[in-house]
This record gives structure tokens, C-alpha cells and sequence, in this order.
């Protein structure tokens, strides 16, 4: 299993429980979620 599928579940949970966080957590969640999402998309294009 590749770094990028291992992230997934995390990834996923993350956002299952997003509306429930506060709005400064969200947005750094998100801009995580952002920067994995272009990393593997780099990644899945080379």
C-alpha cells in the first residue's frame, strides 16, 4: 500500500468530523487536505 492510500482513512474520518470542529481547525484541515490531494496527484502524474 502506497503512502498516498494509507492517508485516505485518515483523510476520510477527518472529514466525517469536520463540521463538528471549530472553523480555524477546519481551514487547516482543509489546506492539509489541499496539499495531500496535490502531492499525490503529482505523484500519480510522473
Amino acid at each position: 500500500m502506497s503512502d498516498e492510500e494509507k492517508g485516505l482513512p485518515e483523510l476520510t474520518d477527518a472529514l466525517a468530523n469536520l463540521a463538528e470542529l471549530p472553523l480555524e481547525e477546519q481551514v487547516n484541515l482543509l489546506k492539509e487536505i489541499q496539499t495531500k490531494l496535490s502531492e499525490a496527484l503529482t505523484t500519480v502524474g510522473h
